[in-house]
């Protein structure tokens, strides 16, 4: 009687340390790695936006909005900062500048960015090489260093 007792919490042992286990191996294999942003500082140009040469007429909402010039600049220690010209239906030139905090994870392509601006929510981004790619307001942003 002791022996069949003993076999459910063997087998619960077994599963816990399969599912501690598997957790882990999981873990290390999917969890991104926060890297160093000292290689990526530096001023990207906008050089697109949604693969129309600047500049671009582009559909934001139901409007059409001209985006004249660019520029993401990323520093040593993390934090951003976009620069975006554009001229909105009303035809007044606006040039909008937002800070960010930049959290960068290593992906098999290339670098995966976490930005959290201040006072306009959260933006994921990528860079390879000297190319960084974002998508922000239903848009595709491409900057070249």
């Amino acid at each position: 009687m002791l022996m069949n007792d003993s076999k459910p919490l063997q087998r619960a042992h077994c599963v816990a340390l399969l599912t501690a286990c598997s957790w882990s191996l999981h873990g290390c294999r999917l969890a991104p790695r926060t890297l160093d942003t000292r290689d990526a500082a530096g001023v990207y140009a906008l050089i697109s936006v949604d693969g129309k040469g600047l500049p671009a007429i582009v559909e934001h909402g139901s409007d059409s909005v001209e985006v004249r010039a660019g520029q993401l600049e990323i520093s040593a220690d993390g934090l951003c900062q976009s620069t975006t010209v554009f001229v909105p239906p009303s035809g007044s030139v606006i040039t909008r500048e937002v800070q960010a905090a930049c959290v960068v994870d290593r992906v098999v392509d290339g670098e995966r960015w976490t930005m959290r601006w201040r006072g306009a929510g959260t933006t994921t981004g990528m860079r390879v090489g000297a190319t960084f790619t974002m998508h922000n307001e239903g848009l595709n942003f491409v900057y070249r260093k």
